[in-house]
């Protein structure tokens, strides 16, 4: 005898549900995706490739080159010491600095190649106490406007190692002290 269970009986077999329609997905989003994308290759390309004038961004000089606006010519008096140094300053235990410049040596023309030389040779040695000086400054001296104690700090040491009278005055064209917290 079988078992009964409401109306569906266990010998018989129960249909399945109809399926519903499935409706087609389109491709719209990704088929916008792509074509934007194409384009936008498309104008980077013109752009890139185009003989008119490339557009200057704010790095780059006049002529599309990236470097710093502080080169020196062949006829200039001034000997580059550093460039773009970067420095942390932990003279004081409350404040520390991160300080970043570019310092020149500048000397008459008839010394001129003889300090040339001289830095050249000594090159390590100078930068070894520009760093030293750079990160022993007291706060007050890094937001000196003039920063005639740096000035004068590097014009005696560098006077020390290349020695008296070759050097007539240091410049500091390029100059950032930021704070570190």
């Amino acid at each position: 005898m079988e078992k009964q269970y409401g109306q569906i009986h266990s010998w018989r077999r129960v249909p399945a549900a109809p399926k519903k329609a499935v409706k087609k997905k389109t491709n719209s989003f990704l088929t916008l995706f792509i074509f934007l994308l194409a384009a936008g290759g498309l104008v980077t390309l013109f752009i890139v490739f185009s003989p008119e004038k490339k557009p200057q961004f704010y790095w780059q000089s006049e002529h599309g080159s990236r470097e710093s606006s502080t080169r020196i010519s062949a006829n200039t008096n001034e000997i580059p010491l550093c460039k773009n140094m970067s420095v942390e300053n932990w003279a004081s235990d409350r404040q520390r600095f991160f300080i970043t410049t570019s310092i020149f040596a500048k000397a008459e023309q008839e010394k001129k190649e003889q300090l040339e030389s001289m830095v050249y040779d000594h090159n390590s040695q100078i930068k070894d106490r520009i760093r030293s000086i750079l990160a022993s400054m007291a706060p007050q001296n890094i937001h000196d406007p003039h920063l005639q104690t740096v000035k004068n700090e590097v014009k005696s040491n560098l006077d020390q190692i290349v020695g008296a009278g070759l050097v007539d005055s240091i410049l500091i064209p390029e100059w950032q002290a930021a704070r570190i917290r």
